[in-house]
């Protein structure tokens, strides 16, 4: 951990996080996150999803700043759908409610990109967001396209989540407005996803 961000370190640090349950009848959703602290000025964490199920699980983390976690509800007092079975949500919608928050986004980040295209272009290589062409030949609207029509092959809720969260994580490596921008972004998706279709999405 000392000499990671280093040139010879290339992994980031890692340690093993383990979940169970003494309860006989316990919940099919886990979700709880833990701080993390020393690690800069601002206090992160890592927000962990787990499921239960017999043969097969999904697990799902993200880091992100500190955010106050709250319960949202529709204009008619109902709970967002939390449960663990999703498979009965849309997700060409879901997909939907994303493309248009990053529709509505697109100018401001553009002018975000701007000064930073090459950073942003090597970190979500790194995460797989991005091709090596546009990696190369970086522009704000490649990056956004490639980063939507990365969504073809997701048909599940946890395989958005997981792909919002390596995107936005590119955001916070490189720090400054980008950590503000993420925040926002995430925000505006996750309630537009609520709003539609009154699910909670993990990112």
């Amino acid at each position: 951990i000392d000499l990671y961000g280093s040139h010879d370190i290339k992994l980031p640090p890692s340690c093993l996080l383990s979940v169970w349950t003494e309860s006989s009848n316990p919940k099919r959703r886990f979700s709880h996150p833990l701080p993390l602290s020393g690690i800069d000025s601002n206090t992160r964490k890592i927000y962990i999803h787990r499921y239960l199920e017999t043969s097969s699980t999904s697990e799902i983390t993200s880091l992100e700043p500190e955010q106050q976690i709250r319960n949202i509800k529709h204009e008619d007092g109902a709970t967002p759908n939390t449960d663990t079975d999703r498979s009965h949500i849309d997700t060409s919608r879901m997909i939907k409610c994303i493309e248009l928050v990053m529709e509505k986004n697109h100018a401001k980040l553009c002018r975000l990109f701007k000064g930073s295209l090459k950073t942003l272009a090597d970190e979500l290589l790194e995460a797989g967001i991005i091709t090596r062409d546009v990696q190369t030949n970086p522009t704000s609207d490649t990056i956004i396209n490639c980063f939507l029509s990365g969504f073809v092959f997701k048909d599940e809720v946890e395989e958005i989540e997981e792909y919002c969260v390596k995107f936005f994580n590119a955001f916070y490596e490189i720090r400054g407005p980008y950590i503000d921008a993420a925040n926002k972004i995430k925000k505006s998706i996750q309630d537009t996803i609520i709003d539609k279709l009154g699910v909670q999405l993990n990112i």
